[in-house]
């Protein structure tokens, strides 16, 4: 779906903002606007990250207000785009944290960054360890939940079967032929 396809209650200019200091983050040194910028994503995909593009930093584009603004994807749909888009190198997310002035506390927060421009990975990880545009990218802190990676968590571990399986009030009438198993050839 092209940009000029997008629907007209669908308009950046309506789109919410973010809280302060949250929403959509644009990458540097991005190329200008093209018809073909995402002409190498699928159409779901280009539509999304064309949408996206054009809304101003600090838009809310959390996977709930991207499928209530735009009516013909739902939730799962837009989930599925964004993570394809985060693939195709286009919006990236990561973890900063952030002191509140006022009483000196910190927090972890997600930044969401989007470029027109598909990055590879190597450029986006320079670009967040720089800290992006604003505040500082550090790792989180040991024993936090930013901090577990498929790695660093233990996998489940199957539990073994009952060593004895408790035997069946009556005994089975079934010792012949189960109507599970096949039955024998007719002649």
């Amino acid at each position: 779906m092209a940009v000029s396809q997008l629907k007209a209650d669908s308009s950046p200019s309506a789109h919410p903002l973010a809280n302060p200091g949250y929403g959509k983050r644009s990458a540097p040194e991005q190329l200008p606007r093209r018809e073909s910028d995402f002409a190498h994503l699928p159409r779901r995909e280009a539509s999304i990250a064309a949408y996206i593009d054009r809304l101003p930093d600090g838009s809310d584009i959390s996977v709930k207000m991207l499928a209530k603004v735009l009516p013909d994807y739902g939730q799962c749909a837009v989930r599925t785009s964004l993570r394809r888009l985060s693939e195709a190198g286009h919006l990236r997310l990561g973890r900063q944290t952030v002191t509140d002035e006022a009483t000196g506390s910190r927090r972890w927060v997600t930044r969401t960054f989007f470029s027109r421009t598909a990055r590879d990975d190597a450029w986006w990880a320079a670009f967040q360890g720089l800290g992006g545009s604003s505040g500082t990218t550090t790792a989180p802190p040991p024993g936090s939940r930013a901090d577990r990676s498929p790695s660093s968590v233990p996998a489940r571990t199957r539990s073994s079967p009952p060593s004895a399986v408790p035997s069946p009030r009556c005994p089975s009438r079934l010792t012949t032929a189960s109507p599970l198993s096949p039955s024998p050839p007719t002649g």
